[in-house]
């Protein structure tokens, strides 16, 4: 007990310290004459020893138990420290309790890491919750005016305009698609950096995809150079396939991109195969998971080996004149390497300068026999279907009221107008609608309060679909909306083409929560055109100069 570091003490059965070891006085600065016949508690414990804790060791003490916590002492200085204390009861050999045996472990650099690291935690923590709010703040304060640029500049397009007022238009539409690709990429960058990314897995078809990304590059490439885009899918690949298509197709959008756009002769050339380890020939069961093996090639300017991890490093070019000569942020394929490992798979390059690049993306998915019917898109209905729907808009801003109305125009829809929450609630309360397009952030009351009133004011009667409209899309935001019981969800800048979706669904009676259809192609999929740098991926811009061949 003298030569232990731990802190030894004995007291008697009243707790008074009979005894302390050289350990005890080092730590403490109270030698043992100092110490005897005094409480340990009455020594060592101050203002900031917890009450709770000092009570657990007395009642211990009192019915003769023994005990083991840890607790905030000070030394005779004033310094603080923690101890781990085991405290035993001794008895004689006829059972009798004698006195108190206490070892002592000084814990208090242990203690002092575990509080910084809280701390850091704690810091962590609140800088994230700043940061989505920012992002959060940010998306909904830029994708408000924006839609309506994109909003105006579209229904604009649809005019009796001269060529001249026409390539303005164009030139408009175009810019503010690059605008809201900016946007996303940011948006989704800090999504899948912080982990906040769900995975929805659905039967999809393999060739239904591949047709999606052909023709989305196939009204941007152009035949005056021979440049050629194909597509190759290995006969082992099922057709019905499980997995999140719309990461899949967003992690292909960027490659392709990248390839046409470094890519000045030759070929950029897309193979769908299954990954060797996990295929069919491992003799494992075919409802067993597997993986698709997705490797984009191109004949572009390729990249040296020493700089080819720099490329997935976020807001990274190559060098300089990447950026000059080719533009992006930086920001393709550091969001394509984190989808990637979020659905648990990996994207790989195998490239050199002037011999092209070869992008291997895998990523795990099932075989399935069919696509669930609840998920195949609904019928079209006829013209009348959608524009015999009673329609309200609740919409605070004036310039968003314009569009949507506008646009609900071209559909053949004459909607009614809600300013604010309190108004939409009492519209509803005083028409049969059939679908309510809720703006989320109004005066009086924000679109999801309005939501929940009119699910209580619909009890006993028909109740009309509720559409959110945001700006907000953040990921988890669709979900959260869903769940707060809107059925359908609309992200701005709003497109024609989702609207009518939109309104298809409802007309067809398929707008539900529990079986919402599949959005109608995203922002990012269906009004960006990929222009992703070799070095980021980014989307924006126009690929020239290509064909597309299969």
């Amino acid at each position: 007990m003298h030569a232990t570091d731990n802190l030894v003490l004995i007291t008697d059965l009243d707790g008074a310290i009979e005894w302390v070891n050289d350990a005890f006085v080092r730590t403490t600065g109270y030698p043992l004459q100092e110490a005897k016949g005094r409480r340990p508690g009455e020594l060592l414990q101050g203002p900031d020893t917890d009450p709770a804790t000092v009570e657990v060791m007395r009642s211990a003490v009192r019915d003769g138990r023994g005990f083991a916590t840890e607790v905030l002492n000070y030394a005779s200085s004033g310094r603080e420290y923690w101890v781990h204390i085991e405290a035993h009861p001794v008895r004689d050999e006829r059972g009798t309790l004698t006195r108190y045996i206490a070892i002592e472990t000084d814990v208090t650099d242990r203690r002092r890491t575990e509080e910084n690291l809280r701390r850091a935690t704690e810091t962590a923590l609140s800088l994230a919750q700043e940061k989505a709010g920012f992002l959060a703040t940010m998306s909904h304060e830029i994708r408000t005016p924006l839609n309506a640029v994109l909003g105006v500049s579209a229904l604009l397009e649809g005019t009796d305009l001269d060529a001249e007022q026409q390539e303005y238009v164009r030139t408009a539409q175009r810019s503010g698609k690059l605008l809201l690709a900016l946007v996303n990429d940011i948006l989704d960058f800090s999504a899948l950096d912080s982990g906040r990314i769900d995975v929805e897995a659905r039967g999809f078809s393999v060739t239904d995809l591949i047709n999606d990304i052909e023709a989305m590059f196939s009204t941007t490439v152009a035949a005056n150079n021979g440049l050629a885009l194909t597509f190759s899918v290995a006969d082992d690949v099922p057709a019905i396939v499980v997995g999140d298509e719309n990461r899949i197709r967003q992690v292909l959008l960027n490659l392709v991109g990248n390839g046409l756009k470094f890519t000045h002769h030759g070929a950029v050339g897309v193979a769908l195969s299954i990954a060797p380890d996990r295929g069919p020939e491992s003799g494992t069961d075919p409802h067993d998971g597997m993986s698709l093996r997705i490797v984009v090639a191109d004949t572009g300017i390729g990249i040296a080996a020493d700089r080819q991890e720099r490329i997935f490093l976020a807001f990274t070019q190559v060098d300089a004149s990447t950026t000059r000569n080719y533009g992006g942020t930086g920001l393709g394929l550091s969001i394509c390497r984190l989808i990637a490992h979020h659905l648990g798979g990996s994207l790989a390059l195998d490239s050199a300068p002037g011999e092209g690049s070869t992008f291997t993306f895998i990523v795990p998915v099932e075989r399935t026999v069919a696509v669930p019917a609840a998920q195949r898109p609904p019928a079209a209905p006829s013209p009348e279907g959608v524009s015999s729907l009673r329609v309200l808009l609740a919409e605070d801003d004036a310039t968003n009221r314009m569009v949507a109305l506008r646009m609900l125009s071209r559909l053949g829809v004459a909607a009614e107008v809600a300013q604010d929450g309190e108004q939409a609630v009492d519209m509803v309360r005083a028409n049969d609608f059939d679908v309510v397009l809720m703006d989320v952030h109004m005066p009086r009351l924000d679109g999801i309060a309005a939501t929940a009133a009119i699910h209580d004011m619909c009890t006993d009667r028909p109740r009309p679909r509720i559409v959110a409209v945001t700006a907000n899309a953040l990921g988890g935001d669709r979900e959260r909306l869903l769940a707060a019981g809107m059925d359908g969800y609309l992200s701005k800048p709003m497109t024609l083409g989702a609207l009518e979706g939109v309104l298809v669904a409802v007309a067809n009676g398929d707008l539900t929560r529990s079986s919402s259809v599949p959005e109608p192609l995203t922002a990012r999929t269906a009004t960006v055109i990929p222009d992703a740098s070799r070095t980021s991926g980014d989307h924006g811009g126009t690929v020239e100069r290509a064909t597309v061949s299969r």
